[in-house]
């Protein structure tokens, strides 16, 4: 459903934890949480619910992923306007097809000629 819906529509696929078939970026499931990791305010054990301080490290771990979920964003829409870009410079400019090579290049971000190389991750 999701393939067929953004075939058709613009969009982002953004899976949220790895399947066997490796569709997708894994910068969500990489990269936030290796920001997660280096900043020191981020507790991944909250105090007890009744804790005077429960509520303020909550605010500031949700704070956190805000911001660092930004710059996962801020990636992906980067590429997408530097994709919208070029497909509205070839012949015929921008068409339907485009759509459905956006998400493919979103479903397997990783050049062919280095195995190792996303694009969402290189930026």
């Amino acid at each position: 459903l999701s393939f067929e819906g953004l075939c058709h529509r613009w969009g982002f696929y953004f899976p949220m934890t790895g399947d066997r078939n490796k569709l997708g970026p894994d910068d969500i499931n990489s990269d936030l949480y290796l920001l997660l990791g280096h900043d020191k305010s981020f507790k991944s054990r909250f105090p007890k619910p009744d804790s005077p301080d429960f509520q303020s490290q909550l605010a500031r771990n949700r704070k956190i992923v805000d911001e660092k979920f930004g710059i996962v964003l801020l990636v992906r829409l980067l590429v997408f306007e530097m994709f919208t870009r070029i497909s509205q410079s070839t012949p015929g400019g921008l068409q339907e097809e485009h759509k459905r090579k956006w998400l493919l290049l979103q479903l397997r971000p990783k050049f062919p000629d280095h195995a190792t190389a996303n694009l969402f991750k290189s930026l």
